[in-house]
């Protein structure tokens, strides 16, 4: 199974900047053009002094190439992009750059990317999911992490990959896997693209 390429940049802000006038951002995420592709900003703790964002969330093409740059330089990318967006990264008293942080999880040995890039539309991927989903060794080895789930990339996806494994070893939930089993389509899930 592949795994997607993804990068992603957090960011710790001495301000809240993107709070006030003219912004009045309290949640969600902007999009841009720039390989950063995204800027998540917090939904907790409106109106303190400090505030964490994630400064780029990227996947294919443009993770693999800010896959390629070391850390320091992915942060100047991603600072780039970022005062596309909001001009206060210009400063390194509001938002230091060492209190930047990046990974390319596809770079990250033994992780080989972000989450499995599942396509419901490839034969094969329905037989790897089911299989992930199916108990071996007479049920005595299981398999549960965001990819086993109906939602990977996300951290709720493993906990729901975690629950079912805990019904099939209580016995809640059947080993056998259902035919009705549906892959998960990565893209859609993960990148809001179909």
């Amino acid at each position: 199974m592949e795994f997607a390429k993804t990068c992603k940049v957090g960011w710790q802000a001495n301000e809240r900047f993107w709070e006030r006038e003219p912004d009045n951002i309290f949640g969600g995420i902007s999009w841009t053009d720039h390989n950063i592709t995204q800027m998540w900003y917090p939904s907790n703790d409106y109106f303190t002094s400090k505030g964490t964002l994630t400064g780029a969330y990227n996947f294919g093409d443009r993770a693999e190439a800010l896959g390629k740059l070391d850390p320091q330089q992915r942060l100047a990318e991603a600072r780039a992009g970022a005062v596309e967006l909001h001009t206060q990264f210009e400063r390194e008293d509001i938002v230091p750059t060492g209190k930047g942080v990046s990974i390319a999880w596809h770079e990250v040995p033994h992780q080989l990317g972000g989450w499995a890039a599942w396509d419901p539309a490839n034969q094969a991927h329905m037989k790897a999911y089911k299989q992930l989903l199916q108990p071996d060794g007479e049920g005595r080895f299981f398999v549960a992490g965001d990819q086993a789930s109906p939602l990977p990339g996300w951290q709720e996806g493993a906990m729901m990959s975690a629950h079912y494994v805990i019904g099939q070893m209580e016995g809640e939930i059947q080993l056998a896997v259902s035919d009705s089993v549906q892959v998960p389509d990565s893209v859609a899930l993960t990148q809001g693209l179909t």
